[in-house]
């Protein structure tokens, strides 16, 4: 239809309302996912998270839900801090689909979240630049455009979560404004898991070491117990096994009472020797016992 016809302004001024309709929805979906976001990363903050804490699984998680946000499929996250200058990889996604060329997009996405990390702000990086380093070599796989932006909690940097567009794709100012606010929440979320990671491995470390202490004591106990014990028995062993030495001299071996006393000296003599080995006791030793028990080794130690 000819715009000069009475209908022409009413179908640009139409398209133009569509138009923006349309921009006007996509914030609005915009605003609602990084709610959900929010929401979920202040949820994390104050509920108590699972039993155990993977810092990797939480990254792989919050990694895939931007990437859903700013509808892109190829991301990674990195770990490290201002003070190290140095990142590590704990999650990605979308590099098995660029196969053997998965190392050159890893690659430009590292070195501008190296660039990141150092600045402390998000770099979008297009295609249509036509001039830009960090893009050499993506063209061929279809990648129109490089974000990346910090991953920030209390104030300190945490690590860098890098993005990647392939055609048609290209990510513009608004998508960086919009992840930009998505990499605050899930530096929270990561950081949370982390520090509660943190946590609960120096309990478990102090939970070890009061094992540890606890065990020891008790050890010092049986040890002291047995010294103790020792000492309670000798005297009046000494006694049983004085008086039956006496008793045998002064009895003949046809005297019927006599094996009796000989068999009782041998064996107070044999108990003699584990009250000697009770009273010589440093360290504490065990050995296997009936039903599944253990109970203090007496054995002579051998001869290393």
């Amino acid at each position: 239809m000819d715009a000069s016809s009475p209908a022409g302004p009413l179908h640009v001024e139409t398209e133009a309302l569509r138009t923006e309709l349309a921009r006007v929805r996509e914030q609005l979906a915009r605003q609602m996912i990084e709610k959900q976001f929010l929401e979920a990363a202040l949820t994390a903050m104050v509920e108590p998270p699972a039993a155990t804490v993977d810092v990797n699984a939480v990254a792989a998680e919050t990694l895939e839900y931007v990437l859903n946000a700013v509808h892109v499929d190829i991301g990674a996250i990195y770990l490290g801090g201002e003070a190290s200058n140095t990142l590590r990889l704990v999650a990605a996604r979308g590099l098995d689909s660029l196969g053997k060329a998965a190392l050159v997009a890893v690659q430009a996405i590292e070195q501008l979240s190296t660039v990141v990390l150092a600045e402390g702000r998000p770099i979008l990086v297009s295609a249509a630049s036509g001039d830009d380093e960090r893009l050499s070599g993506l063209a061929a796989l279809g990648i129109q455009s490089l974000a990346a932006a910090p991953l920030v909690a209390k104030g300190s940097v945490r690590g860098t979560l890098g993005i990647a567009s392939r055609s048609p794709r290209r990510l513009g100012d608004d998508d960086l404004r919009f992840f930009e606010r998505l990499t605050r929440q899930a530096g929270i979320a990561i950081a949370n898991a982390s520090l509660y990671h943190d946590l609960q491995q120096a309990y478990q470390e102090l939970q070890s070491a009061q094992e540890r202490l606890i065990e020891a004591e008790r050890q010092k106990v049986a040890i002291q117990m047995a010294g103790a014990a020792a000492h309670e028995l000798n005297q009046p062993l000494t006694v049983i096994i004085g008086y039956t030495s006496i008793l045998l001299q002064r009895s003949d071996q046809s005297d019927p009472n006599y094996p009796m006393l000989a068999i009782l000296e041998r064996n107070a003599r044999k108990i003699s020797e584990i009250v000697k080995r009770l009273s010589q006791i440093t360290r504490y030793k065990t050995r296997d016992y009936a039903h599944d028990d253990t109970i203090l080794d007496l054995r002579p130690e051998s001869p290393e």
